[in-house]
């Protein structure tokens, strides 16, 4: 309220009297005094009304944008977890799956020693289990990685030197098979040879050319067959002892691996969460290992004795 309102309102109560110029002059007062700071207290309430509504909202999309990134920060857990699960049967099934080849890839070292399976079907066999342990890079950790990767570099290594030897005790084998083959050829020869002597005594024939000739291929035939056997007989002599060599190294060789493979069990069952006596297991291991070999000395021993 200006000055020259305040003039226009005593100028309109003057008209009334002094009383009422009083009167007015009192309302002034009040007028002046009390309501701008009505008015103003009613601003304030009415501003802090506002400000809380806005505070309250921005509360609102605060709690609201937490929600939301609980929810996400829930749902990548949720999926970290599916993907951790998925990891775990797939590695699983890969570690199944390579368990008999393990087994078969390092018994290729003991069935060397069987000289009637061909070097082929060895070799085929090595080879298609490899491939199967071989997945296993692909899944596991490192510590298995390394373990897998040292087991199947002294498994090869030894393979191919056993494998080498292996072929010159096969084409022994083969060499001997050859000579029994002439041998019964010749003792066919000779049971012919006797048949006919003996139709021939049969039917009475005396002539001498006739004896003569039957006889000497009688005799060819023994001694040809003679000379077959004792050749053979050679062979056999020097396949058996160096076939029970042979046998003892696959054997040696087939142990020592074996001591690898705890290495690779106890890190897949790492990977795998899977509980396990570490100590407990490589001592069980160690002396079922230690029992194996025993048993096959004696064997050995046993069969050197016979032989």
């Amino acid at each position: 309220m200006s000055i020259s309102d305040v003039k226009d309102l005593f100028q309109m109560f003057g008209v009334f009297g002094i009383g009422a110029i009083i009167g007015a002059g009192f309302l002034f007062f009040i007028l002046k005094s009390y309501l701008p700071s009505y008015f103003s207290e009613k601003a304030k309430n009415l501003a802090t009304k506002e400000d809380i509504g806005e505070i309250t909202s921005e509360v609102e999309q605060v709690k609201s944008g937490y929600a939301e990134m609980l929810e996400e920060v829930r749902s990548n857990h949720q999926l970290r977890l599916a993907s951790i699960e998925r990891e775990k049967l797939l590695k699983k099934e890969v570690y199944l799956n390579s368990v008999e080849a393990l087994t078969k890839y390092q018994g290729s070292l003991a069935v060397m020693a069987n000289l009637d399976i061909p070097n082929q079907i060895i070799a085929d066999s090595f080879s298609e289990n490899a491939a199967q342990i071989t997945k296993i890079t692909l899944v596991g950790t490192e510590e298995t990685v390394k373990n897998l990767t040292n087991f199947t570099g002294e498994v090869g290594a030894a393979f191919m030197s056993l494998f080498l030897e292996r072929g010159v005790l096969m084409n022994r084998k083969v060499h001997i098979e050859f000579l029994e083959t002439c041998r019964k050829k010749h003792n066919d020869e000779i049971e012919r040879c006797l048949t006919i002597m003996k139709n021939m005594n049969l039917d009475g024939i005396v002539e001498e050319g006739a004896w003569e000739r039957i006889n000497r291929a009688f005799e060819n035939e023994s001694k040809y067959r003679d000379q077959v056997t004792s050749e053979i007989d050679a062979n056999w002599a020097v396949q058996n002892e160096e076939h029970f060599k042979f046998t003892k190294r696959c054997m040696s060789e087939f142990f020592r691996v074996n001591d690898l493979t705890p290495h690779i069990l106890l890190s897949v069952r790492k990977e795998l969460d899977l509980e396990l006596d570490e100590s407990e297991y490589l001592k069980i291991h160690a002396g079922s290992l230690e029992k194996g070999r025993i048993v096959f000395e004696t064997f050995m021993s046993n069969l050197q004795s016979i032989a």
